[in-house]
């Protein structure tokens, strides 16, 4: 289920006719939500996933946070647990399959399916 906050966070102030170049980071944004409600991340985690997805190192994901470097290696450690991953590396890895689906609700299905399975 898409909290009030989470929706706020995805909603696109303007129009999409308004600003159609906005589109493709709207498709990308439901696809994070499909991705956070399969695989039942926190705000936190999901963040700390997403900065992952661009190169942030341990050290930049707790000063962008705002949290102490024990907490982003915890967040690091759930992630793992809950995408059935070792490292941050097999998590992307994950990522890009998923992301790669045409379908993205399919596609985390299927993953989230695999991970149950286990």
């Amino acid at each position: 289920m898409i909290t009030e906050s989470r929706w706020r966070l995805v909603r696109n102030p303007m129009p999409i006719s308004a600003r159609p170049d906005m589109f493709p980071e709207l498709l990308t944004d439901v696809k994070w939500l499909h991705v956070e409600q399969a695989y039942r991340l926190t705000g936190q985690e999901l963040t700390a996933l997403r900065l992952l997805c661009r190169g942030y190192s341990n050290q930049q994901l707790a000063e962008h946070l705002g949290i102490a470097l024990p907490t982003v290696r915890s967040h690091l450690r759930a992630l793992y647990r809950k995408f059935d991953r070792r490292d941050r590396i097999g998590v992307l890895l994950e990522l890009i399959h998923l992301f790669a689906d045409g379908d993205p609700v399919a596609g985390v299905t299927r993953g989230a399916a695999h991970r149950s399975d286990g």
